[in-house]
């Protein structure tokens, strides 16, 4: 008994040590490491950066749409610099021109010609012709300040544009760093996930990608389905839409009219076209035809039925004609976010399509999936 009543300090040092060594003691005061986040916390965090990451991206293609509007007008003011230039230098010619007949004239002023006239027929002979010289000097004078008052305002105008796509240029090169930077960090949220969790992402991904194939294959199935004479979606009625604040979900008042799944003309064109993309990568940036950020998409659908799109999703709804979130027909684009960052389309019976992110790609969701803002019809 004695000995084991020895024994028992010594085994119980070994054991304090034993965990000592395997980081099971933790000595007061000493710093935890954080706890791994949870696969909800992941997710979360990583639809914060893909949002970010949208909002920066619809950015740099806002700022695509506003390089070529300052190029443009840029071609403009140097056509106009060209030809007031041209203008100078006529007006420079013609005082040259003045210049040397008063030169070869000996330089001497028409106004002593008039004076040292022989009789009073010469005078008023060369009292009218100085009139006229002084005129012709006054003309030419002000032409040429005119002219190059017009070049120095132009040339100003030229040199206003070009510092405002070097602007321009400027913020588009930070978004895009901003894009890729949630990108990345979105990336490396997900790269920390157990093997298992990001299988189960995958299924889940890959089951609400099956269900948006499907219901993109109902949608086109009932699109091919309207008789041809079926009235075009754009000449449904174009009444504002009541607000910019983001509506409520299932508000009766505010939903789609029943019977509104059916295109015609260009709008069924677009709704087609939109609809052969699910499955699709999502791409910041990209217009198509395998890969599309959100406001690719709708420009690419609606390209296909021969309209024209502004580049990001804020300038396509301020381009298009409003309409209520009741008026809804397929074809129509929906906006979402405050301020407007994503723009889907409508595909009718309360369902869109749209270039998700980076993980969905381009699938289809309920009309009220998002923050809704508005509506416009192409």
């Amino acid at each position: 008994m004695a000995l084991r009543r020895q024994l028992r300090p010594a085994t119980a040092l070994v054991a304090l040590c034993s965990a000592a060594l395997s980081g099971a003691v933790l000595v007061p005061g000493t710093a935890q490491a954080d706890p791994r986040p949870t696969l909800a916390q992941v997710q979360r965090q990583v639809d914060a950066l893909e949002r970010e990451a949208e909002v920066a991206a619809e950015r740099v293609n806002a700022a695509a749409d506003a390089a070529d509007a300052a190029q443009a007008r840029l071609a403009v003011v140097r056509a106009q610099v060209a030809r007031t230039e041209a203008r100078l230098a006529r007006a420079r010619t013609a005082a040259g021109e003045l210049a040397a007949a008063n030169y070869r004239a000996g330089g001497v002023s028409p106004v002593l010609h008039v004076l040292f006239a022989e009789d009073a027929g010469q005078f008023l002979d060369r009292a009218a012709s100085a009139g006229r010289i002084a005129e012709r000097q006054s003309e030419v004078v002000e032409q040429v300040a005119t002219a190059q008052a017009a070049v120095d305002e132009r040339r100003a105008a030229v040199a206003a544009e070009v510092r405002r796509l070097a602007e321009i240029e400027s913020r588009r090169v930070a978004d895009q760093r901003s894009v890729q930077d949630r990108a990345e960090r979105a990336q490396a949220l997900l790269a920390t996930l157990q093997e298992e969790e990001r299988r189960r992402i995958a299924r889940a991904e890959a089951r609400a990608a099956a269900r948006a194939a499907e219901a993109a294959r109902a949608a086109r199935d009932e699109l091919r389905a309207v008789p041809a004479d079926a009235s075009d979606a754009s000449d449904s009625s174009d009444s504002p839409d009541e607000g910019a604040a983001p509506a409520s979900s299932g508000s009766q008042q505010d939903a789609p009219s029943s019977g509104s799944s059916s295109a015609s003309g260009a709008a069924a064109v677009a709704v087609e076209t939109a609809l052969a993309q699910v499955g699709d990568s999502y791409v910041y940036g990209a217009t198509g035809p395998s890969s599309f950020d959100c406001s690719g998409l709708t420009g690419y659908a609606w390209a296909a039925a021969g309209v024209d799109l502004p580049r990001s999703s804020s300038a396509q709804y301020a381009a298009g004609t409003k309409v209520s979130k009741s008026d809804l027909q397929p074809g129509d684009l929906v906006y979402y976010y405050s301020p407007i960052s994503h723009v889907g389309m409508y595909i009718g019976d309360g369902m869109i399509v749209h270039a998700a992110n980076p993980r969905s790609g381009v699938g289809t969701a309920p009309l009220d999936s998002m923050p809704y803002v508005g509506a416009t019809r192409p």
